[in-house]
């Protein structure tokens, strides 16, 4: 085997490997790319090759990801990421100017902040741009003036901060398969789950409620544990609809999926009766709260 560096130092293995996964298809990533089918389906050897593990499986619907191909996609998710925001910073540089940064925990970044990137742009008519990481990462980023704002899944308190409630959401049960609006702790034990990391504030949560109606977590069938949420949801929308085999299921602050669930694409439910709430944060510093990038922002983030 290989040094396994080598297959992130080219940025092009990176870039064939992430559109081969998007596409599930050598020759519609090829296509994508403007390059040939042989030059993407050789990247992918050297791939292989260099990890001693295969990275794709073919099926009738195209290609999916081994576990092996899981994990590296992860890896290079984080890599183009890190080299995006580089890019980014060089720019900044090149401009001799530095633009205006928000933060944002992995749910708000992947799954939530999207859907407001046109209205801030437009109300702010300047570059925005934006870094994720943890609340504690974002916190510390904030008081290092790292970040001009940060979007939290936690309350600041400290006297310099101003720390506005942005809105409250509830954690609820997801499948792509249709769940009753209230469901019993044995639909759990009947599911395969997945789990979030025991960091997740979502998962804490989810633990709290496991405690109060004595579910033994011990018992459950667990397939896999996330990072990322974005990666959770994809995994059930990508799940199996044939009543004959165990449902996938897992849990989500509900904004996060609203369009899938009006699309009958996914299905949420609660645990019995209980709401889950769960609150997003926008924090900044008190001394920058009357900048117009802030008001603005704050404008067209409260407005939606």
């Amino acid at each position: 085997m290989g040094n396994g560096l080598g297959v992130i130092h080219d940025i092009a293995n990176v870039e064939a490997y992430l559109t081969v996964v998007e596409m599930k298809s050598f020759s519609k990533a090829a296509k994508a790319l403007g390059c040939s089918q042989p030059s993407i389906s050789a990247r992918i050897k050297q791939i292989e090759k260099t990890l001693d593990q295969s990275v794709f499986q073919r099926r009738k619907r195209g290609l999916i990801m081994t576990e092996e191909g899981e994990a590296l996609h992860a890896i290079m998710k984080r890599y183009q990421s890190a080299v995006d925001q580089a890019q980014v910073d060089l720019e900044k540089i090149k401009a001799k100017h530095f633009s205006f940064i928000i933060g944002a925990t992995d749910i708000i970044y992947d799954l939530i902040l999207p859907k407001y990137l046109q209205k801030i742009h437009k109300g702010t008519g300047t570059q925005v741009y934006l870094k994720n990481s943890t609340n504690e990462a974002l916190i510390e980023a904030l008081k290092n003036d790292e970040i001009d704002l940060a979007l939290l899944e936690t309350k600041v308190s400290a006297i310099e901060w101003h720390s506005h409630e942005w809105f409250k959401d509830e954690i609820v049960f997801f499948s792509s398969r249709p769940l009753a609006a209230e469901i019993a702790p044995q639909v759990l034990y009947d599911s395969s789950l997945l789990f979030h990391t025991k960091r997740s504030l979502i998962q804490q949560k989810i633990d709290g409620l496991f405690k109060r109606y004595e579910i033994d977590s011990r018992s459950f069938d667990i397939v896999g544990v996330n990072d990322h949420l974005s990666s959770v949801k994809e995994a059930i929308l990508r799940s199996s609809r044939d009543l004959n085999s165990r449902q996938m299921l897992s849990w989500i602050p509900k904004k996060a999926i609203e369009n899938e669930l009006m699309e009958e694409r996914l299905y949420a439910a609660r645990m019995g009766k209980e709401s889950i709430e769960h609150t997003f944060y926008i924090a900044y510093k008190k001394d920058r709260s009357n900048e117009s990038a802030i008001e603005s922002i704050m404008s067209s983030l409260m407005a939606a």
